[in-house]
């Protein structure tokens, strides 16, 4: 037995009563139903279900009006019409029918309506139960009289000075699963009903209930239903329910429900206070367990649902509904309309404020795949209306919204079949601009067969805000409030139409003062939307805001739907429609007294937008599926907007505009004018401050005419509204796009008729916008500027439509692909306009799968840019101005021709830049070149202009190639300070081409109409000379000529004018230009290389001297003889045998046995400088590691040579330089005979070289050296510690150094040298023996050396079919050195050093130094 209650019988009342032994409170109670289920549950031991017939009705209760289930389980197994409800409703004349109607009793068919059911208890405050009993009822009254019975006898009295506690939940099932009762129930509450109207006590009446309330609908209606409990209070009394549980409404087989609050009801009226709470959460879930017939009936229906409570303040009343706990709603199988997942806030009053909250923690709504939806929110509702002072206030909020469409698994690849049909069934519902209820009930009907579609889905909640009547002070503004945490919708499959992340926000009303919102529905924090599968048409992420009216301004902010953030996430399925921000419509057409005024009516605002596509497909919107828009504009006999024509633009736009991904919001009507230096930030209308658009995969439109799909980065305005946003970024890193794409919006003109004066023009800003377009295709054009469709405007030039981006930079990669052969890539719809392409771009490659097909007069047009940057060459496309007056080239591009250009524009290279209009014809524009170059001609290209002026540093150049008209054109290149005509300044440079196809010697080559003038300082520099070309250039006044091939002379043509041509120099006109001792026709043959050339080049500021020029072709002809690489071998050879001969000489001490050493030795060697060898210096340093064997008068020793270095050029050979490893191995031996000693040694030694030159080229280059020498010697003793040994050597070298190829494409051939090295000398070594045992050897070492043979090298280099031959010194025939050594020496071990210098031929001079440890085992 549940222990909490008892029946008793209460000797005052005369009855029956269920008395709550926690409290000790004491209810009434008439109903016999639930009298004898307690009874029978006592005498049971437990709960007991009772059934609820129309027999058991009306033979026990004698009513169908507030029967109340006693908190056991309780079937409702009756019958009643809803089609006879309203029709009976419709026909009542009087209360007596009108309460008729609502029960529907009728003996003959046993039916009737439950109305006001409980199924736990109805309960009373004592006091109005008294007052009630106490009324007396006049003659004829019969209606009243049975209202006011059968509520005394239905209600229970409650003592209000306490609470009332009960431990168990209720459960009330409506219907049978087999559908053989059809009940109608109104007014539904699953937990209990407490009244309480304060009429003779201002206590508080409260109940507790714990447990859960369950309430499910198998069958039948139910009409209006609080699943938890319901509190109502009138006048000064407080009534307060909770449900310490769940409220939970099941809705299955073919129950169907309207108008439900999953939550509990609160509802005050005339002052005091009503609560509700839920603890536990709620839950909701709707499962048509039968399959639907196609045009058959509704199985399973509920409309109205909302997954909270309701709060209704009347007239001055506080009303509190809260559901603590997640809220989950279930939709699994059959068809909701209109279901909310929190509650509702209601607010009404006229003179006196009233005051309701609805709030809810977490929802979670799951909708299946057998679902039909139409109308699905994830927050709540709050309302208001209010008429006078002292405004109402209304809040919804609930947490966190999750919401899931089209089951749990996605269906990326999934089609709605029935597409069409759907549609039908919308477009008939709205047929002749009129909804009758026969039509509605049809497309309820037909709607139910489209399994799996979703229509409206609004995320946030929703916020209804009514003032009537101007009111003096805006600080008593209503306020209805709906807010949300955040939001996550993801969709996997269906067909889903018209999805809004955000919230929905309407008011009216009006304020002269104050700053209060009147209605806002924000989400504070995010929405995310994921898009896996299915089918969604239109996606939304901000919140709408609309103001509506009949001239009503308000003069803070009307009404707002604001939304944290938004991201968007689309990996499969389709989305036809993605707009990033929310929608702001102002409906007022504001007036104050008589005049109308800017009122900052509606805003809907987002921080930042992420739209993030990596997969599926997006296309535009297509709003002629619905209703076509083709007669606008249509509000020519109009004297202002209504309705109809801002839906009408606003479709249009998204229509024509083709639609399918907007960064920004969308706004019409009326917004705050933007003051002088203001922006249309501090306008109304929608605003978003970062929108971000990322393309990595998926396909954007469709290449089908007419099915393309645009891109905007800023928001859509029409008809006086404004959107704004601050930055947008459009990155496209994969995918492909058929459509355009616009860093800013979309705006449409108002076109409304008779010259309104309310209206500002339709304005779509972005600050600033960034188009990155890395990888990916696109099969249309880029603009970075906005779109304006129709200009529109009035009588009075209102109402006009502007897209503006403040600034903009677009920025591509080389691997983005344009399928579009006449692609436009447009900057001029932006006030400053930046393009980069980062890497370069080639339009004119005919690879389709790279690029566009380019042949014939196709071109891609790049336009209206103020900065054309660039990392590489961009080449293939043509230039329109594009209205710009000033033009920046800092990068490298080549234009077939600049279009819309006129003489008061001007196109300016600098920093570098390079620009190449191929036209006969210069454009009409001025040119600056500050620093750069500038190329005309036919066949002008930027890689030949920048050859002949950037590579040598030369500041502004303008280069001149194959047919050019100059007799119009405005140029001025460098510092001049000329106006007209075209000026080469004093630090300019004129290259003129005179290149031409082989076999066409004597050719014209370039042909200059025009004539061009040098200021002092100015130099012509002609290139190609080499090609022997012809070009005809009239000039004045230059200081310097030069040619780039110092081979040739430039030779006026005779007869003609301003003709020249260019020959072969002889060799006294080479004199003194470091070209005399090479082979002419050789060298010429070789000028192709990049590096030759360039020291060919007469420009070449780099040289400075015909001694250089030879120096560096000598070094880049010989690149390792330049980089010391024989003389570094050589050199670390001739240490080893140094080293190894000196090991055996006499100076030093032989005693039997192994000895180990070690020696670190560095040396430095400058040479060369004069015409036979290229002056380096040589820095080596190693060590040396070996051991010898000494056994009487012979000695045998092996060591091994590790070491690095580095060679540099000096002088004229400034800028080589050759990081140097080498390792070597050395033996020797000695035989000594007396006085006299024979040492033997061979080696052979590896150099690994890596060598650079000053003119960019390198190689990698490998040498040999292999050693074979003797030397002979005879001992002097001068004193008894002192003697003198002469010697004499003879040294066999062989080097080979192996071939190479250079970087910049020399090859030079093997080269061998041998070498015979003689030293002749003398050695004095001395011993001082020292009284710490020490013995101190210093030593002292003077020769001569003479080298035979190859000191040089010759180097055979070729390039193409040319040959060359060089020949450079790289040691010293003859040089004398002197060294100096000691050496200490205790017992077995002795360390020492050396050092020294050697000076001879080609300024031979050396240093080094030597340190040594060895050891006698």
């Amino acid at each position: 037995m549940n222990s909490t209650f008892k029946v008793v019988f209460n000797k005052a009342r005369g009855a029956l009563m269920v008395v709550n032994e926690a409290t000790s409170s004491v209810q009434a109670k008439g109903t016999k139903t639930v009298i004898a289920a307690a009874v029978t549950a006592l005498m049971a031991g437990g709960a007991m279900a009772a059934n609820l017939t129309y027999d058991s009705i009306v033979e026990e209760e004698g009513t169908f009006k507030f029967i109340s289930g006693g908190g056991e389980e309780t079937h409702i197994l009756t019958n009643a019409s809803v089609p006879q409800l309203i029709q009976e409703l419709q026909e009542a004349k009087d209360l007596k029918s009108f309460l008729s109607a609502l029960v529907q009793v009728n003996s003959e068919k046993k039916t009737g309506i439950l109305l006001g059911y409980a199924g736990g208890q109805n309960y009373m405050d004592g006091s109005t139960y008294t007052f009630i009993s106490a009324i007396a009822i006049p003659e004829g009254e019969e209606t009243v009289k049975r209202i006011l019975e059968v509520t005394k006898k239905q209600f229970d009295a409650v003592d209000s000075a306490s609470s009332l506690h009960i431990d168990h939940g209720t459960h009330t099932i409506v219907g049978t699963s087999d559908s053989r009762t059809s009940p109608v129930v109104l007014g539904l509450v699953g937990s209990d009903r407490v009244l309480a109207t304060g009429f003779l006590d201002d206590g508080n009446t409260e109940l507790v209930r714990s447990g859960d309330s369950v309430v499910e609908v198998k069958s039948g209606n139910v009409i209006g239903a609080s699943i938890a409990g319901s509190a109502i209070n009138v006048t000064v009394a407080t009534a307060n329910t909770t449900l310490d549980g769940m409220s939970r409404l099941n809705v299955t087989d073919t129950g169907c429900i309207a108008g439900a609050f999953v939550g509990g009801s609160a509802v005050s009226i005339l002052g005091g206070k009503a609560e509700s709470l839920v603890t536990d959460g709620s839950q909701f879930v709707l499962d048509n367990k039968t399959e639907n017939s196609p045009n058959g009936s509704i199985n399973t229906l509920a409309t109205g649902i909302a997954g909270g409570g309701l709060a209704a303040g009347i007239l001055g009343g506080n009303a509190i509904s809260e559901v603590r706990g997640e809220t989950t709603i279930d939709l699994r199988n059959g068809l909701a309309m209109g279901v909310m997942g929190g509650g509702m806030a209601l607010s009404i009053s006229k003179a006196t404020p009233s005051k309701a909250s609805a709030t809810s923690d977490n929802i979670k709504i799951d909708v299946g795949t057998g679902m039909t939806t139409l109308g699905l929110v994830g927050g709540g509702v709050a309302a208001t209306y209010h008429k006078g002072d002292n405004a109402s206030e209304a809040n919804s909020s609930t947490g966190q919204i999750h919401i899931t469409l089209g089951g749990d698994v996605a269906q990326p690849d999934q089609t709605f079949e029935n597409k069409s049909g759907l549609i039908q069934t919308i477009k008939n519902l709205a047929t002749n601009d009129s909804v009758t209820k026969d039509k509605l009930l049809q497309f309820v009907t037909d709607i139910d067969d489209y399994d799996g579609a979703t229509i409206g889905v609004l995320g946030g909640g929703i916020a209804l805000g009514y003032e009537s009547g101007a009111k003096a002070d805006g600080e008593d503004s209503i306020k209805a409030n709906s807010s949300v945490t955040e939001v996550q919708l993801d969709v996997n499959s269906g067909y889903n139409v018209a999805l809004v992340g955000g919230g929905f926000a309407v008011g009216s009303g009006h304020s002269k003062t104050g700053e209060d919102v009147l209605a806002s529905a924000n989400v504070e924090e995010d929405v995310v939307v994921n898009i896996a599968g299915g089918e969604t048409v239109g996606l939304m992420g901000g919140g709408a805001a609309v103001w509506t009216g009949s001239e009503e301004a308000h003069h803070g902010v009307g009404v707002q739907a604001n939304v944290g953030n938004v991201t968007f996430k689309v990996t499969g399925g389709s989305v036809d429609g993605l707009f990033g921000g929310g929608l702001a419509l102002d409906d007022s057409n504001p007036n104050v007294a008589g005049a109308y005024v800017d009122a900052r009516n509606a805003e809907a605002n987002v921080g930042n937008v992420n739209i993030n596509v990596a997969g599926g497909k997006v296309g535009r919107l297509h709003v002629e599926a619905f209703n076509k828009i083709d007669n606008y504009p249509s509000g020519e006999d109009k004297d202002k907007p209504d309705m109809k024509l801002y839906l009408k633009a606003g479709l249009k736009a998204i229509q024509d505009g083709k639609a399918a991904i907007v960064g920004g919001g969308m706004a019409a009507g009326n917004s705050i004018a933007i003051a002088e230096g203001g922006t249309a930030k501090d306008a109304a209308g929608a605003r978003v401050k970062v929108a971000n658009i990322n393309i990595s995969g998926g396909v954007i439109g469709e290449e089908k005419d007419g099915m393309q799909g645009n891109i905007y980065g800023g928001g859509i305005a029409s008809t006086g509204g404004t959107t704004w946003v601050g930055t947008s970024n459009i990155t496209v890193a994969g995918g492909t796009i058929h459509g355009d794409i616009y860093g800013g919006g979309l705006s449409i003109g108002g076109n409304y008729g008779k010259g309104h004066e309310c209206y500002n023009d339709a304005l779509s800003a972005v600050d600033t916008t960034n188009i990155t377009l890395d990888a990916g295709s696109l099969n249309g054009n880029v603009y970075l500027g906005g779109r304006v469709l129709e200009e529109g405007a009035n009588a009075n030039n209102k109402g006009k439509a502007n897209a503006t981006v403040a600034a903009g930079t677009l920025t591509i990669y080389k691997d983005f692909k344009f399928l579009k052969a006449d692609a436009v890539i447009d900057g001029s719809g932006a006030d400053s306009a930046t393009l980069n392409f980062v890497n370069g771009y080639d339009f004119s490659k005919t690879e389709a799968s790279e690029v566009a097909l380019l042949d014939g007069s196709d071109r891609i047009v790049i336009k209206g840019f103020d900065k054309l940057e660039s990392g590489d060459l961009v080449t293939g496309a043509d230039y329109d101005m594009g209205g710009k007056t000033s033009v920046e080239v800092t990068g490298n591009y080549e234009f077939g021709a600049i279009s819309s250009a006129n003489d008061s524009q001007t196109l300016t290279v600098k920093e570098g830049g390079a620009l190449a209009v191929q036209s006969t014809v210069a454009p009409t524009n001025k040119f600056v070149v500050e620093e750069g170059v500038l190329a005309l001609g036919t066949t002008a290209r930027t890689s030949d202009a920048r050859d002949g002026l950037g590579k040598y540093n030369e500041k502004a150049g303008l280069y001149l190639s194959g047919q050019v008209n100059l007799a119009n054109a405005s140029i001025n290149v460098g510092e001049t300070k000329a106006k007209n005509g075209v000026n080469i300044g004093s630090n300019g440079t004129l290259i003129v081409d005179a290149s031409v196809d082989d076999g066409q010697e004597g050719n014209l080559s370039t042909d200059v109409t025009g004539k061009i003038t040098g200021e002092k300082g100015s130099t012509i520099h002609y290139v190609h000379v080499a090609d022997k070309g012809v070009v005809e250039v009239e000039h004045e006044g230059f200081t310097t000529v030069t040619v780039d091939n110092l081979l040739y002379k430039v030779v006026k043509v005779e007869n003609e004018d301003n003709q020249y041509t260019f020959k072969i120099a002889t060799g006294s006109e080479l004199a003194g230009t470091g070209l005399e001792h090479f082979d002419g026709a050789a060298l010429d043959g070789m000028a192709d290389n990049e590096v030759i050339g360039s020291l060919l080049d007469q420009a070449n500021t780099a040289i400075t001297s015909g001694s250089q020029r030879e120096a560096r072709l000598n070094g880049a002809l010989n690149l390792a003889t330049a980089g010391g690489v024989q003389t570094a071998g050589i050199e670390a050879a001739t240490m080893g045998i140094d080293q190894a001969t000196k090991r055996a000489a006499l100076t030093n001490v032989f005693l039997d046995g192994w000895t180990g050493f070690a020696e670190v030795t560095g040396t430095s060697l400058k040479m060369g400088g004069d015409s036979g060898a290229l002056e380096t210096k040589t820095e080596l340093g190693g060590i040396t590691v070996g051991g010898e064997y000494t056994m009487g008068d012979m000695t045998f020793g092996v060591m091994g040579n590790f070491g690095t270095g580095d060679v540099e050029g000096e002088g004229d050979n400034d800028g080589v330089k050759n990081d140097v490893d080498y390792y070597g191995v050395q033996g020797y031996a000695a035989k000594r005979m007396g006085q006299f000693n024979l040492v033997g040694q061979m080696g052979l030694m590896t150099t690994k070289n890596d060598v650079t030159s000053a003119d960019g080229d390198s190689a990698d280059i490998d040498a040999t050296i292999f050693t074979i020498g003797a030397r002979s010697e005879m001992a002097f003793q001068i004193s008894k510690s002192c003697q003198a040994v002469p010697y004499v050597g003879l040294n066999y070298l062989r080097v080979a150094t192996d071939g190479y190829n250079t970087a910049k494409g020399l090859s030079v051939d093997d080269m061998d040298q041998n070498l015979v090295s003689m030293p002749i000398g003398v050695a004095f070594s001395g011993n001082m023996d020292l009284a710490s045992g020490w013995t101190l050897r210093p030593t002292v070492d003077v020769a001569y050396v003479h080298t035979f043979g190859d000191t040089d090298v010759e180097a055979t280099t070729k390039f193409g079919a040319a040959a060359i031959n060089t020949n450079l010194d790289v040691w010293s025939e003859n040089v004398g050195r002197v060294g100096f050594g000691l050496e200490a020496r205790k017992d077995a071990l002795s360390f020492g050093g050396q050092i020294g210098g050697a000076f001879g031929d080609n300024d031979h001079r050396e240093f080094y130094g030597q340190l040594n440890v060895k050891y006698l085992f």
